[in-house]
């Protein structure tokens, strides 16, 4: 029997996969509208069944408060399939290494959405607000907010904001870690300073600087290739380490390499608070927590203002 040979190319593949999830999203977002358009329709029944019942029963009789339930139930689920509805129209962004994404939607308590707000994210430093940037609502209530860093290869520009703050003379309570790290950093500070650093120190300093902003919300830029690196290096070991093939310093390192990446992304983006302004003027929200940017995330929220 003869045998047949079919090339299969991958991005043929990729391109016959994006068409048929596009059409499909398509197909759902249709059909979640007709849903709610029946959802709809049903509310409007069952608020006119109330408002026969309420000429003939009291307000508060059992079967007017029935119908009056069912009516807002239906508009409720009306309004979230809608909502999932306009939520179909916009792809999620494509996640970017050197940036970090803030998208989603600006609802009201009756999921219709919020026009013309604007979102500003800031960070506070030594109890200040600093504004690092700001949006504002679309039609359908969607924002995306893109930060991006701009990564250095000058190591003493990139690490100057840890160093100043190592340097500073504190009288804040700080954590048993942060009081150990600040001692050795300051020790190796010192050497540097008097030019008697070897290179394993040096890179000890390096390694312990970002670890020491991370843990001070210190923002310093991203090193040139430095998330790249490591994530490569990562991907090189993880493989043999599910085997149980590594050497003992092979392990050590991956765990370092793991720590040193989470670092990497979370020093390249300081911990932002968000700011929701109405296009009136009068505050929407203010978030008292952070929003734990990382670097090379998109983070969707869906914002409701009650």
């Amino acid at each position: 029997m003869a045998s047949r040979t079919t090339t299969i190319y991958a991005d043929k593949v990729s391109e016959a996969l994006e068409a048929t999830f596009t059409a499909a999203d398509a197909e759902r977002a249709a059909s979640l509208g007709l849903l709610a358009e029946l959802r709809q329709a049903k509310a409007r029944v069952y608020a006119r069944e109330a408002e026969r019942l309420r000429q003939t029963h009291p307000a508060d009789h059992p079967s007017v408060l029935r119908a009056e339930a069912r009516a807002a139930t239906s508009e409720r689920f009306a309004a979230d399939l809608k909502m999932e509805v306009t939520r179909t129209s916009r792809p999620l962004p494509e996640a970017e290494a050197e940036a970090w994404i803030f998208c989603g939607y600006l609802w009201d308590a009756a999921r219709a959405p919020i026009v013309g707000a604007t979102l500003a994210l800031h960070r506070r430093v030594d109890g200040r607000d600093q504004p690092i940037d700001a949006t504002t609502s679309a039609k359908d209530g969607y924002f995306l907010l893109r930060i991006a860093v701009t990564p250095t290869i000058d190591e003493a520009e990139r690490l100057a904001p840890a160093v100043a703050d190592l340097r500073r003379t504190t009288t804040a309570p700080e954590s048993a870690e942060v009081t150990e790290l600040r001692r050795e950093l300051l020790t190796l500070d010192a050497r540097g300073r008097a030019g008697r650093l070897t290179e394993p120190e040096r890179l000890r300093l390096v390694e312990g600087l970002e670890r020491y902003a991370a843990l001070r919300r210190i923002e310093i830029p991203a090193a040139v290739g430095r998330v790249e690196e490591l994530s490569a290096r990562i991907a090189e070991l993880e493989p043999r380490a599910v085997e149980n093939l590594l050497t003992p310093a092979e392990t050590s390192e991956l765990t370092r390499l793991r720590t040193n990446l989470s670092i990497a992304r979370d020093a390249a983006t300081a911990s932002l608070y968000l700011r929701i302004t109405g296009a009136d003027g009068n505050i929407l929200l203010v978030d008292e927590e952070p929003l734990a940017a990382r670097l090379g995330a998109v983070t969707y929220r869906d914002i409701e203002i009650v």
